[in-house]
């Protein structure tokens, strides 16, 4: 009865399908929080927003941050989703965990741009210090790409991350997990 369940979703890349399986997954494992660790877009723009819409439909909390795809319009969009919670550089209590997330860095929808490491790996640095000056223990840690994910090893027990669309299971150190979902909607 104390266990919190949580759908892990990532790189959604606008994908109608994701969202009649989500909807059954919920209700028959009773989750408590979806978490999406973004690309929940492809191009960011404010058309596109309208499709995601059937968050407010899930009947549950739908903890966001924002991938590389996604803009701060999308992120903006999400936001103001009356079941949304949007990390950015912060920590909220949801559904009984306590979540730290970072939106991505980089907004590079067209790829014209050549994304760098080093600001992933800023991010996450970022968000290490958020979790180690948090008044209440961090449960999970939210990054897209798991690159951002290694300043995090040792800091929380649990880091979830996509971008990869790979579905990746690997340790951080001795104290932290690092959980990477495929996709769960389409390459883009």
């Amino acid at each position: 009865p104390d266990t919190s369940r949580a759908l892990h979703v990532s790189d959604i890349h606008l994908n109608p399908n994701a969202w009649p399986v989500m909807a059954p997954t919920i209700e028959k494992y009773d989750i408590d929080v979806v978490i999406d660790t973004g690309d929940i877009a492809d191009q960011g723009t404010a058309v596109e927003n309208t499709l995601l819409d059937p968050i407010e439909t899930l009947g549950v909390p739908y903890v966001y941050i924002r991938g590389n795809h996604d803009s701060s319009g999308t992120q903006a969009y999400i936001a103001a989703m009356d079941n949304a919670v949007v990390l950015d550089g912060q920590a909220a209590e949801v559904a009984g965990l306590v979540i730290a997330g970072v939106g991505d860095p980089r907004f590079t929808p067209d790829k014209s741009t050549e994304p760098t490491d080093e600001a992933v790996v800023a991010s996450g640095e970022r968000l290490a210090a958020v979790v180690e000056a948090s008044e209440d223990q961090v449960d999970v840690a939210l990054v897209h790409d798991p690159v951002g994910a290694e300043p995090l090893g040792g800091v929380v027990p649990l880091v979830l991350a996509g971008h990869v669309h790979e579905r990746q299971d690997e340790e951080l150190g001795e104290l932290t997990q690092l959980l990477v979902q495929g996709s769960t909607g389409g390459a883009g």
